[in-house]
């Protein structure tokens, strides 16, 4: 957490320096700097959403070797009851 909040922080530091420069700098600059404030935002969000962590494995999915399977020549009987049926409405 501590690390999106840095990246977070210092894309709006940048920011800040651009806002500051849009002030300060003769016209021709100040377009490049009021592009900077405009487009750091949306990026700073992004590239601090960004996690470098591969995902975890969830406590409840098994393990492969735990995992149950069927083998290929198993075959599994069973009944079917046809949709429009009168034994599903009970």
């Amino acid at each position: 957490m501590s690390r999106r909040q840095r990246r977070y922080l210092v894309s709006m530091g940048i920011r800040m320096v651009c806002f500051f420069g849009l002030v300060v700098t003769p016209h021709p600059w100040r377009w490049l700097f009021l592009l900077g404030a405009a487009v750091i935002p949306p990026l700073a969000v992004l590239f601090a959403n960004i996690s470098t962590r591969e995902p975890t494995r969830r406590s409840w999915e098994p393990d492969d070797e735990t995992r149950p399977a069927l083998m290929s020549h198993e075959v599994i009987r069973g009944e079917t009851t046809p949709v429009g049926s009168d034994e599903l409405r009970g």
